[in-house]
């Protein structure tokens, strides 16, 4: 006899009728099924509520961002299996040695320049570290651990090189505007002598010595003033990188750059005056005297923010004090350099 059933081996069972049973009884038993138990889903995370006040209202205006990042490991849920589908001794798993966890990543919001009113996040139970920054400001950092709605004043203290970098900013700018001023200055009483002059006749041969040496001195009133306002153009592209919170490696670029031109501005000025020409030919002067001038000015107001940052960053304090946070208690951590 054969019994066969869906996704089942057959089963055969041979019995004798020749013992002259009448009614023989015959037993099949069923292999029993095996059960696979499903994975517990891993438990669910109720999001609890910190709200942070943010201070001062400056901070907020300028875009405060806030960073988070959860300082618990991410462990995998547990998983059960039954014996029927417990692995074989081929398919059991070589041992290997564990991996370092990888750190969670940082979340981060911009908060609303407008806001006037607290804020509100909604995360998980655990220990959380928090960084709140904002341009002109020093960056706070604290660590909170969360098992209770909470509520977290942040004051972000002004940058003690804020009003340093602000002086140094409107100084150059004004630098810049007053050489910028003279140079057009000097520009216009060159052109006005050399326009006298052609309208004499004197130009593009003076005739005599006087009148050449006018012209001479008006060509080199506006080679002069190029050279100023183009001094001024550089200090005042410095101070723009300066006012725009620019790293230290955009002021390295313009001062390679204010050096590059200032050397060949200079060989090239030098080669122009000392060659032979004639009056009508100063128009490559006064390009060179412009290059000559705004590479000075690049280098030297790129090189006084270099060393004005780092004269700042000099004076600030080696020791810093940060607010901690426990769940029973509150108090200051002191974190400095010996």
């Amino acid at each position: 006899m054969t019994l066969q059933l869906p996704e089942r081996p057959p089963i055969v069972a041979r019995f004798d009728l020749s013992a002259g049973v009448a009614s023989p009884t015959v037993t099949l038993t069923l292999p029993a099924p095996a059960i696979d138990t499903p994975p517990s889903p891993p438990p669910l995370a109720i999001p609890i509520a910190l709200t942070l006040t943010i201070t001062p209202q400056r901070a907020l205006a300028r875009g405060v961002e806030l960073q988070w990042q959860s300082l618990q490991a991410a462990s995998p849920g547990p998983q059960t299996r039954s014996p029927a589908s417990a692995p074989t001794t081929s398919e059991r798993p070589t041992p290997t040695s564990p991996g370092p966890t990888p750190a969670a990543e940082y979340e981060a919001i911009v908060v609303p320049r407008n806001t006037r009113g607290p804020i509100t996040l909604r995360v998980p139970a655990g220990a959380y570290a928090l960084r709140a920054r904002a341009p002109g400001f020093v960056p706070q950092a604290i660590t909170v651990p969360l098992d209770a709605p909470r509520q977290i004043d942040l004051h972000l203290r002004r940058d003690a090189t804020e009003p340093a970098r602000l002086g140094l900013g409107f100084g150059l700018g004004g630098a810049g505007l007053v050489l910028g001023a003279v140079g057009v200055g000097f520009v216009a009483r060159g052109s006005g002598a050399l326009a006298d002059l052609r309208r004499d006749g004197a130009l593009p041969d003076c005739g005599t010595p006087e009148r050449c040496r006018a012209a001479a001195n008006g060509a080199l009133d506006v080679s002069s003033g190029l050279a100023l306002l183009g001094s001024g153009v550089g200090a005042g592209i410095v101070a723009a990188t300066v006012g725009a919170r620019a790293r230290d490696r955009a002021l390295k670029i313009e001062a390679g750059a204010g050096a590059a031109m200032f050397v060949g501005g200079l060989i090239w000025y030098v080669a122009e005056i000392q060659g032979p020409y004639t009056l009508q030919h100063r128009a490559r002067d006064h390009i060179a005297a412009t290059v000559l001038g705004g590479g000075a000015g690049l280098l030297g107001a790129a090189t006084i923010s270099l060393v004005t940052r780092r004269l700042l960053r000099r004076r600030q304090p080696a020791h810093a004090l940060a607010p901690a946070l426990s769940p029973n208690s509150v108090g200051l951590t002191w974190n400095a350099r010996f």
